[in-house]
């Protein structure tokens, strides 16, 4: 019971503050708060887990284990940089093409989402598992649409069809995967993994089949990403960083989850067969959609399927370390990436490619950030990307997978260089027309310190810590 408090208290204390208080003001405050104390909370309970101090159990289905302490840490960062970057970017709420109603619904319903997601990777069954799962689903949907414009409404809409096709698709292979185990079987993934090799095959091949389709639409995985884009770039640009540093994290986490059962029985060839190269196609598809994009904010969308299909080769080579670490990796950087730019669209008043020139002389603050945290995304050196990208990279070589090592190159090669053009293009020449709410140190704020923690990351990651990291994620040496 303590952990569910320490991971959903304060959260639901803001949903309920976003109802009752009227001021935005205040509202913003306690949202900055409650953010930066979540962060601090979660920590508390997570940290003494990967250290191996206990795998506690609670509320019946959710256990904090390793990856669970992991993931409600990088939870935890995305919602507390997001909630801060809110409260400062909110003072006028019109910049963000937001009415003062809807940046009270936005504080509420992020909230709410902090806690389903936490949900969901803490989740010991299946069955909470896509409980969960679909909670986030629901809470998401009214986020996108807060601007109240033709476009977000229809991306809200999108986002609610076709994830509602996915989930339905992963509650079929729980079904599937639960007559597989036959009489007496259970939705325990600890149960799960333990029988594994009892598991009717026929069955399980099919329920992981269902779940790839189902959990991979809700990560955005090619050919079943096409909400995304729009969702990603309609939503609010703190919304935008939940939606891409925390919610596509969930799906992951559940086919990480069920990869480890189907790894531990007959069907494993799977993983290597089916997982990894279709992330490897969504990394070179990516890569190829990103070279033509025209809005700042789906350029950093397309940008997250990319890194999606990485945390797919991931699950699929069955890497623990690189998955936990580019899960971080890519939070990290993305977040930062989207609450930028909420300081473009609050500045200049667009995110158009085409409208946007010369951030730099404007705004050499806003500038040079937008440039490191491109770098970020796209793995260059000093951010943690570089390292774990790195990491797979070597997984994939060692293990002989030409292929997907291939494709994953070339698609990462042909993102980077989309970005930097694209970057280049708005950050230099000559001036663009500016609004009047110019850009203040103080809201880049948080997007700076994500892209610090990343590059601390990048120095702190060594064999030791990798080898660390590893133990901490696979409890019992079971990958």
């Amino acid at each position: 019971m303590t952990i569910a408090l320490a991971l959903g208290l304060l959260p639901l204390i803001l949903a309920v503050c976003s109802l009752l208080i009227r001021d935005l003001k205040p509202l913003r405050a306690i949202g900055a708060f409650v953010g930066v104390a979540q962060v601090v909370v979660t920590l508390c309970v997570s940290v003494p887990v990967l250290l191996g101090q206990g795998q506690p159990a609670f509320l019946a289905w959710f256990q904090l284990d390793g990856i669970a302490a992991w993931m409600v840490g990088v939870n935890a960062l995305v919602f507390g940089a997001a909630m801060v970057s809110a409260a400062l970017l909110l003072d006028r709420p019109e910049d963000m093409h937001v009415s003062p109603k809807g940046a009270r619904a936005l504080f509420g319903l992020a909230a709410l989402f902090i806690v389903a997601a936490n949900g969901v990777v803490c989740a010991a069954d299946l069955g909470a598992m896509w409980v969960a799962m679909e909670a986030t689903t629901l809470i998401t949907a009214p986020i996108i649409l807060l601007q109240g414009t033709r476009r977000s409404i229809e991306a809200a809409w999108k986002y609610l069809i076709l994830c509602g096709v996915g989930i339905a698709f992963a509650l079929l292979g729980t079904v599937f995967l639960l007559a597989a185990a036959g009489e007496g079987g259970s939705l325990s993934i600890a149960w799960l993994t333990d029988h594994a090799s009892g598991l009717r095959r026929s069955l399980l091949d099919a329920a992981f089949v269902f779940f790839l389709l189902g959990y991979g639409t809700k990560a955005g995985l090619f050919p079943v990403h096409n909400w995304l884009p729009d969702a990603h770039s309609e939503a609010p640009a703190p919304a935008s960083a939940l939606l891409s540093g925390a919610l596509l994290n969930c799906a992951m986490v559940a086919l990480w989850r069920i990869g480890g059962i189907v790894g531990q029985s007959d069907s494993r060839s799977l993983l290597v067969n089916l997982v990894a190269p279709m992330g490897a196609v969504t990394v070179l598809a990516a890569g190829i959609m990103l070279v033509r994009q025209r809005d700042l904010k789906r350029m950093w969308a397309y940008s997250s399927i990319e890194n999606m299909g990485l945390l797919a080769v991931a699950v699929g080579l069955r890497a623990a370390p690189v998955f936990a670490l580019h899960a971080l990796a890519h939070s990290l950087a993305k977040s930062s990436a989207f609450l930028l730019a909420g300081n473009v669209i609050r500045s200049y008043g667009t995110v158009s490619l085409s409208k946007l020139s010369g951030v730099m002389r404007r705004s050499p603050g806003l500038g040079f950030a937008l440039l490191a945290a491109g770098a970020a995304v796209m793995g260059a050196p000093p951010f943690a990307s570089f390292v774990s990208e790195w990491l797979l990279l070597t997984h994939a070589a060692k293990g002989g997978h030409w292929g997907i090592l291939a494709a994953i190159t070339v698609g990462l090669a042909v993102s980077f260089i989309a970005v930097l053009i694209h970057l280049g293009r708005i950050t230099f020449g000559e001036k663009s027309q500016r609004s009047d709410a110019p850009t203040t140190t103080g809201s880049l704020l948080p997007a700076v310190l994500l892209l610090a923690l990343s590059t601390a990351l990048f120095v702190l990651v060594t064999p030791t810590a990798l080898e660390s990291l590893s133990n901490a994620l696979s409890p019992g040496g079971r990958p």
